[in-house]
């Protein structure tokens, strides 16, 4: 997969449905989320905003983002050939290559059908749906459907490699947040309306900057960001945090800054947060903050 390719799938996930900024967006139709996409060529404005760190020092992404082509015409045309003569049927090959490919693209458009049939058991923030296949209800977790009988080939090749000690850092979602969603999604569709919010009232502190930069000081490599006029510690989040650490400390309060808003980003500037996501962040509060 070339490097542009990992920047637009990850771009599709900060924005899935945005009909500008989603590369893959259901929301233009089955055939453009599929398929039709590729055709087009626009200039994704908010690319550049996509953390690539890890992927600039992938050494195989490198690798094969450098040698796309030749890679693709080896292991597409002079790869099967060579396994067919060992067997004498060089011809023969590409047809159980062509199987392989119908295979994975199955995998591929069961990803773009998830968007159009099947239930949204936990989330309608998004097209995406619960069938057979998949639901992306939780996109930091390392599986499209958390449950065993979920068709999710990437979940269970992953697995098998994090128990052979080839992957680490399983990422998976909590047990709370999907009981949680189940229950809210039960609520609105047995009574048309979500439940009513809770108390926003906030009973805690409130801080001023300096407030703030005296608790960071305090606890060396601690990151807090300012959300919705609220002081947010995402110490414990960062290695969580589906874009990255990076994002998180370059929206973070720092001495010697000018005062850093990370609520452009929250809502909608950077990524587009789920619900489940946005009642995340709130545990993290720790203060008011004061304009004064």
């Amino acid at each position: 997969m070339t490097l542009s390719r990992c920047l637009m799938h990850r771009l599709h996930h900060r924005f899935t449905d945005d009909p500008i900024h989603d590369p893959y967006a259901a929301t233009k139709g089955l055939f453009y989320s599929h398929i039709g996409w590729s055709f087009f060529k626009p200039n994704y404005e908010r690319i550049h905003l996509v953390d690539h760190e890890d992927l600039d020092n992938d050494p195989i992404v490198r690798y094969q983002d450098k040698y796309y082509f030749p890679l693709a015409l080896s292991i597409g045309f002079v790869v099967p050939t060579l396994l067919g003569m060992m067997w004498g049927d060089p011809s023969g090959a590409f047809v159980w290559g062509g199987l392989a490919t119908k295979i994975a693209q199955f995998d591929f458009s069961r990803r773009s059908l998830a968007h159009w049939g099947g239930l949204q058991p936990y989330s309608d923030d998004n097209t995406s749906r619960a069938n057979l296949s998949s639901h992306d209800a939780f996109d930091r977790s390392h599986y499209s459907g958390p449950d065993n009988w979920n068709y999710d080939p990437s979940k269970w090749i992953i697995f098998v490699l994090y128990h052979l000690g080839l992957v680490k850092g399983l990422r998976t979602a909590r047990d709370q947040d999907l009981k949680e969603a189940l229950e809210y999604m039960h609520f609105k569709k047995k009574h048309g309306v979500a439940p009513a919010q809770e108390d926003a009232s906030w009973t805690g502190e409130t801080w001023d900057t300096p407030r703030a930069l005296e608790y960071i000081e305090s606890k060396p490599g601690t990151c807090v960001v300012v959300i919705d006029d609220y002081f947010v510690d995402v110490t414990e989040y960062l290695g969580e945090h589906p874009g990255g650490a990076a994002v998180l400390r370059k929206y973070s309060v720092r001495p010697q800054q000018d005062h850093v808003e990370a609520s452009w980003a929250f809502d909608g500037g950077l990524n587009n947060h789920s619900r489940s996501a946005r009642k995340r962040m709130k545990e993290f509060r720790i203060a008011l903050c004061s304009r004064s």
